[in-house]
C-alpha cells in the first residue's frame, strides 16, 4: 500500500516573507539588530499605545472584553501588559480587531494578590502598560509552546506567569503587595528602559523589525507592521541590554544566524479568538518559541524566541 506524502508545513520563507538588515548598534550585555521585513500589513494600526482600544471586565479572570473604537482593524499585540480593573492582565496572544468590533480575549493575571478596583478607579478602567521584557516574553513564548505541544492549544499557563512575576520580583528585591508584575515595571525596570530610548531615537526610519541577541546567547525577535509601532515597544525590550538579566553564556548570538534559522523553521496554524481577523501560526521547533499573525496574507506581528542552546 502506498503511503501518503505528508504535506510539507509552511515556513516564513515559503510563506514569501524576506527580511534586509538596516544596521545595528551595541549595548552594554548585547546587540540590536534592525530590519525591514516585507510584505507586512502596513496599513494596519498597533493598539500598543492605547487609544484605538479599550478594555473591560467580563468577570472572568482569564477573559477580557476588548473593544476596537476605530473604524479600521487594529493589531492588539500579544503580550501586552494591561493595568487596573480588578488586577493587571498580559494579553496571551496577538489578534486583528475588526472595525468597531467588541470580542473576549485570552489574557493571564500578572497580579495575583489584587481583585478589586484600585482606590480611586473605577472597578472597569484599563490602561495600557506597556510590553515586558525580552526573557519575560521568552519565558511566555516556552509556555504557549509546551502548551501546543501537551495539549494542542497555544496558550499560556496561568502557574507559569505568577512563578515567573514572583521569581523577577525577587531576583530586583522589587516589594509588591499584592504581587504585582507592573511593580517591576515602574521599579528596577524603568531606568533600563529609560537608557534604552536613545537607542530607539537612532532606529533606521525604514525598520519595522529587530533581532536583540544578548551575552547570554538567547534571542529574541520582533516584526511590527509600521516603523512607528515598532518604536513603541523596542525601548522595554531593548532595555535587556542595559542589564545583565541573565548569566553570559558561552558565546554571543549571531543575529544573522538567528534570522536565516527562523526563517527556515516549521509553522503549524494554531485558533485565534472568535470574531477576530487574520490567521495564526505557532513555530513548530524544539528550541525556537513564538507566533506569527498574518492578516490578508501579509505579517501583522512576529514574535519570537531563539534559545541559546542553538544560536
Amino acid at each position: 500500500m502506498t503511503q501518503p506524502v505528508p504535506v510539507a508545513w509552511p515556513t516564513l520563507s515559503s510563506l514569501g516573507f524576506a527580511w534586509s538588515p538596516l544596521g545595528s548598534e551595541q549595548g552594554p550585555f548585547g546587540q540590536v539588530l534592525w530590519l525591514e521585513v516585507a510584505p507586512v500589513a502596513s496599513g494596519l494600526m498597533s493598539a500598543s499605545t492605547g487609544g484605538e482600544v479599550s478594555f473591560s471586565e467580563t468577570g472572568v479572570v482569564a477573559r477580557l472584553h476588548a473593544r476596537n473604537q476605530s473604524d479600521e482593524p487594529v493589531l492588539l499585540p500579544g503580550d501586552l501588559i494591561v493595568d487596573g480593573g480588578r488586577q493587571a492582565r498580559v494579553i496571551e496572544s496577538s489578534v486583528v480587531l475588526a472595525p468597531d468590533s467588541t470580542v473576549d480575549i485570552p489574557v493571564r493575571c500578572v497580579e495575583k494578590g489584587r481583585w478589586h478596583a484600585k482606590h480611586g478607579q473605577p472597578a472597569d478602567a484599563f490602561e495600557v502598560h506597556g510590553s515586558p521584557s525580552s526573557i519575560t516574553r521568552m519565558t511566555f513564548a516556552r509556555s504557549k509552546t509546551e502548551s501546543l505541544r501537551v495539549h494542542g492549544s497555544y496558550a499560556l499557563d496561568q502557574s507559569t506567569v505568577w512563578t515567573h512575576v514572583g521569581d523577577e520580583l525577587e531576583r530586583t528585591h522589587v516589594t509588591s503587595s499584592t504581587h504585582s508584575y507592573t511593580d517591576f515595571l515602574r521599579g528596577a525596570r524603568a531606568q533600563a528602559v529609560a537608557s534604552a530610548g536613545a537607542m530607539v531615537q537612532r532606529a533606521p526610519w525604514r525598520a519595522n523589525a529587530l533581532v536583540l541577541t544578548h551575552v547570554s546567547g538567547s534571542a529574541w525577535m520582533e516584526v511590527l507592521p509600521t516603523h512607528h509601532a515598532l518604536r513603541v515597544c523596542a525601548s522595554s525590550l531593548l532595555a535587556d541590554l542595559f542589564e545583565p538579566t541573565t548569566a553570559p553564556g558561552a558565546a554571543a548570538a549571531s543575529a544573522t544566524v538567528v534570522l536565516e534559522r527562523t526563517w527556515r523553521e516549521p509553522l503549524v496554524a494554531v485558533d485565534v479568538p472568535a470574531r477576530t481577523l487574520g490567521h495564526a501560526f505557532a513555530f513548530h521547533a524544539s528550541q525556537t518559541f513564538g507566533s506569527a499573525l498574518l492578516f490578508e496574507g501579509r505579517l501583522a506581528h512576529l514574535a519570537v524566541a531563539r534559545a541559546a542552546e542553538l544560536v
